[in-house]
């Protein structure tokens, strides 16, 4: 390559007037965690998504018999469990008395193989599928500031043919065999995240040079989380 041609960028995009609230930033991963195998699939019916009737979350939620253990985790290869099918786990975590501030709040996942549903408080939040991306969801109107809050994640990794990944078409002998391990649970980092309502949600750069001319295309995805139109400016510093 001709290093006359090369170009390194170092690109600040900040967004103004909103970047008033402080950002917090809850880190969920580690310790603090239990869980318990569902084979049968009935933890939704046997309420496993709801905190303990006499919880007041002024301290961590009751074990109740399940299992501690650390996330990140993987079921299928933890000797404890080594198994395929659905697993949940449970904590909860303490949020900021001032989190019905303005902030936006999002709930962010690295990785859960292979699908997942989610409840905070004992209200559903999402679903996901998809062991190889991360992914997030919105709960500000789930917290419930100055307490304790109470965390669900129901994953499954069984095996299905109408998934990616997923197991091989066919009738002959081991056909159908899953091409690679199937990990299950929570193999990545969870993290509470608590900043401004209009917030900068992505952004793409691209470069092209025009004879000794390079020019930069910058776009950036705002999100505006406030319900109400706002104006404020986008400040790109290169």
């Amino acid at each position: 390559m001709n290093t006359s041609r090369s170009l390194f960028i170092i690109l600040a995009l900040i967004l103004t007037p909103f970047a008033r609230a402080e950002d917090l930033d809850v880190n969920l991963a580690g310790p603090g965690w239990t869980f318990a195998l569902d084979p049968a699939d009935r933890g939704e019916s046997n309420l496993w998504h709801q905190p303990a009737p006499d919880w007041n979350g002024a301290k961590p939620h009751p074990r109740s018999g399940w299992d501690e253990i650390i996330v990140p985790h993987d079921y299928l290869t933890d000797p404890r469990y080594a198994c395929t099918g659905v697993a949940w786990y449970r904590r909860s975590f303490a949020v900021p008395a001032d989190a019905a501030d303005s902030r936006t709040w999002r709930l962010h996942f690295d990785t859960v193989f292979q699908r997942c549903r989610v409840w905070l408080n004992g209200r559903f939040v999402g679903a996901h599928e998809g062991g190889y991306t991360p992914f997030e969801f919105s709960v500000a109107d789930f917290l419930l500031p100055g307490r304790g809050n109470f965390l669900v994640v129901a994953t499954d990794n069984r095996v299905k043919f109408r998934a990616l990944p997923g197991a091989r078409s066919g009738t002959t002998a081991n056909a159908g065999q899953y091409p690679w391990l199937n990990y299950g649970g929570i193999l990545g980092g969870v993290r509470l995240l608590g900043h401004a309502p209009v917030w900068i949600a992505g952004q793409k750069i691209e470069t092209a040079l025009a004879g000794d001319t390079w020019r930069i295309s910058i776009r950036a995805d705002v999100h505006n989380d406030t319900g109400q139109p706002r104006s404020g400016r986008l400040t790109a510093t290169l």
